[in-house]
Formats: structure tokens, C-alpha cells, sequence
């Protein structure tokens, strides 16, 4: 009998709330697990706060290095323009000489030996009329330019002319005689990138 009594009372108790009969395990809330374990809380929040400052860290060097790499390009940009503008104007000044003197083959020499220089692409001696004097490229001498250099960099009637297509720079100065322009000098210059990944 006492097999079915207490089966009887099994049977009620599971009907019966589980906080009366007292089987329900009591529920930790957030709060009281932070109670108990408040060190591990501050490990992990510590942790996660490191992790986001380091990241963080990370993300604005990354944005300096960025921003320090393209003013480092901008200003090599410019001091290659500026240098070649330099370059250009004795340069004519060397050409016209020879020019005038009728002296052809020193020119050649002269604009052979430069374009041996790291970077030089190409050096060409235009009339006006858009033949081709002297080049470093032979097969272009006694020609017509055409499209092999921008009708931009033929126009040139006053000062040293510097423009950047493509990643190359390009030089165009007039050469003056007595009262009219004789030629222009054209040089292509391809510039070397900096290499910051060291």
C-alpha cells in the first residue's frame, strides 16, 4: 500500500508547480552571476577593451601611413617636375646653340648620352611643323610625329611646359632662333614609385 500511496503522491506532485514541490532549479540572473563572479567579468572586460584599443590603434596607423605614403608621392611628383623643368632649360639653351651652328651631331651625342640616364624614356628634336629632327628613337627621325606624342606638348610657344599622363612626365620647351621658333624639345620621363613596403 504504501507503494500506491506514494505513487499517488508522485503523481500529484508533478501537477503541482515546480517551486512548490521544490524540483525547479533556482535561475542565476546576469547580475548575480557578475555578483559571484565579479574578477572573470573584469578579465573579459579588460580583455575585450584592450582588444578594441589595439585595433583601434591599428586602424588609425594603417589610415597615417596611408595618408604619409600619398604626401610622400605628391611631393616626389613635384620635386621630379621641378627638377626636369630645371634640367629642360639649359638643355634648350645647349640645343639652340648647336642648332644655329648648324651642329647636328652634338645634339645627337648630347640627347643620346641623357637618355642612357635611369628613367629617361625618350628624347625627341621637332620642327615646327611636326618632323621629326633628332630622337633618341632612330625610327622617328626624318618623320612625321603624329600620335606618338600628345599635340599638347607640340603647341609649346613660351615657357618650359611639365604634365604628367600615364604615371610618365613629360617636358615640351620651344627653341627660339633670332625671331621665330625652330624646334621643340620633348623628353619623356617615367619616374620610379616609392617603395614604402620595407
Amino acid at each position: 500500500m504504501k507503494k500506491i500511496e506514494k505513487a499517488t503522491q508522485n503523481a500529484e506532485n508533478q501537477h503541482l508547480p515546480d517551486v512548490l514541490n521544490g524540483t525547479k532549479k533556482h535561475k542565476t540572473s546576469f547580475f548575480e552571476l557578475l555578483k559571484k563572479h565579479s574578477a572573470l567579468f573584469v578579465l573579459i572586460t579588460g580583455a575585450l577593451l584592450m582588444l578594441i584599443i589595439y585595433f583601434g590603434k591599428e586602424f588609425e596607423n594603417e589610415k597615417e601611413k596611408e595618408r604619409i605614403i600619398l604626401l610622400a608621392t605628391n611631393q616626389l611628383d613635384v620635386t621630379n617636375q621641378e627638377m626636369l623643368r630645371l634640367l629642360a632649360k639649359p638643355l634648350v639653351w645647349s640645343v639652340r646653340a648647336d642648332m644655329l651652328r648648324g651642329n647636328t651631331e652634338q645634339i645627337d651625342l648630347l640627347i643620346l648620352n641623357l637618355i642612357k640616364e635611369k628613367n629617361f624614356q625618350f628624347i625627341h628634336l621637332i620642327e615646327p611643323n611636326g618632323n621629326v629632327i633628332l630622337s633618341t628613337n632612330k625610327g622617328l627621325e626624318g618623320k612625321f610625329i603624329g600620335d606618338n606624342v600628345d599635340a599638347v606638348l607640340l603647341r609649346v610657344s613660351s615657357d618650359v611646359l611639365v604634365v604628367e599622363i600615364n604615371h610618365s612626365i613629360y617636358v615640351s620647351a620651344p627653341i627660339f632662333g633670332i625671331d621665330q621658333q625652330i624646334a621643340t624639345l620633348i623628353i619623356g620621363y617615367k619616374p620610379v614609385g616609392i617603395n614604402f613596403e620595407n
